[in-house]
């Protein structure tokens, strides 16, 4: 009866292929949903974090120069490293059709949330040991033209797109208007993203939208007497492994509260997990709505193939060989739901609603191979 097992499990099949076919859709389909809410959850609460980790973000921002903070934290054991980055605080960037880039698109000087600062990227972007900006979409801006990078809310509210220009026609405001450069600067936006402290988040103090432009526009604002001093130094401050803010002691006063990035990544993470339990819940309802949809169809397949085991042990089978046709019956549908589960945790892992996380990381398809292994696997044994 062995050497005809492959010939009886393959009738089995042809004569039950409907609901094979059906129990492997169904059971796929609502595994697969149920992976890519589970991948999609351990995404959204670890968005921040890979925000910071592929930036190398420093921990704090200080308003400063650098010189004056290494005279300040130099000494001190937890600082590991301090960097000079060049700002312009209060710019006026508007769009070719007259919006303004900033938290209001028809006021020009308007300051608080989302209010835009332009920084100076690194002369070889991500080459220096940090990057300004995770970007969604686009390329860094080039060190040798005017480019600028923007980030993804002031980009979404003006309708920016990669390729558009903006004009920066003021570095400052006096008397809520902006003091008008000679000649307005002409800057062309290579790439959209997010950086860690233009994170909107509930419970975050302040929302900065700060563009990543490049050294060239120093140059171009460099004979503008409008300019004035307007350019600040800010100085980047990396503190040393599982140090934090508060360890620095007195010197935390050079600090402005939203201008850390440590206690910014604390209130961020609280607030992105209340998304990721919504996905992990979504996982489990899908799953259950799937399981009661199945147990339909498993009820009517056992009817079908009820009749297969004393038709069996008629052509002479021992429990032994009807348990294993049984078992490579159930695992056809199993190795096909797994298949099914697979191909649509793939297709929708970048189609799963992530909330905050959106404005973090650019949405792609995911393919977490832990996930995807564990799950089909899983399916295959159930």
């Amino acid at each position: 009866m062995w050497r005809a097992t492959p010939l009886v499990v393959r009738t089995r099949i042809r004569r039950h292929r409907a609901s094979i076919v059906g129990l492997a859709l169904i059971f796929g389909t609502a595994g697969g949903a149920a992976i890519a809410a589970l991948t999609g959850a351990a995404r959204v609460e670890s968005s921040y974090d890979r925000l910071l980790t592929s930036t190398n973000a420093p921990d704090l921002f200080v308003p400063a120069t650098a010189d004056a903070v290494v005279a300040q934290l130099g000494g001190t054991e937890i600082v590991q490293d301090i960097r000079s980055v060049r700002a312009i605080n209060g710019p006026v960037l508007v769009t070719t059709d007259g919006r303004h880039l900033g938290p209001s698109t028809a006021t020009p000087c308007q300051t608080g949330e989302h209010e835009v600062a332009v920084a100076i990227a690194p002369t070889r972007w991500g080459t220096e040991g940090w990057s300004p900006m995770l970007l969604h979409e686009g390329r860094p801006p080039d060190p040798n033209a005017l480019e600028i990078a923007v980030p993804i809310g002031a980009a979404e509210r003006v309708g920016l797109e990669v390729g558009d220009r903006l004009w920066l026609i003021a570095t400052h405001c006096a008397d809520e208007r902006p003091v008008r450069l000679a000649t307005p600067i002409s800057v062309t936006v290579t790439g959209i993203g997010a950086g860690p402290l233009d994170v909107a988040a509930p419970g975050v103090e302040a929302v900065l939208d700060i563009a990543v432009a490049t050294p060239m526009l120093l140059t171009a604002l460099a004979d503008d007497p409008a300019a004035g001093e307007d350019v600040d130094d800010i100085a980047a401050v990396w503190l040393a492994d599982d140090a934090r803010y508060g360890d620095l002691g007195p010197a935390s006063a050079l600090v402005p509260p939203q201008l850390t990035v440590q206690e910014r990544a604390e209130t961020v993470r609280s607030a992105l997990r209340p998304d990721a339990m919504a996905l992990r819940l979504l996982a489990v309802l899908v799953l259950v709505a799937g399981f009661t949809v199945l147990a339909q169809l498993l009820s009517r397949h056992l009817r079908e193939t009820g009749t297969d085991g004393p038709l069996l042990a008629a052509l002479g089978a021992t429990p032994r060989e009807r348990w294993v046709h049984g078992l490579l019956h159930a695992a056809v549908v199993g190795i096909g739901a797994s298949v099914v589960a697979v191909v649509v945790a793939i297709g929708l892992s970048s189609r799963v609603p992530r909330g905050i996380a959106d404005a973090i990381e650019p949405r792609r398809v995911v393919v977490h191979p832990p996930t995807l292994v564990l799950g089909g696997f899983g399916l295959l044994v159930v």
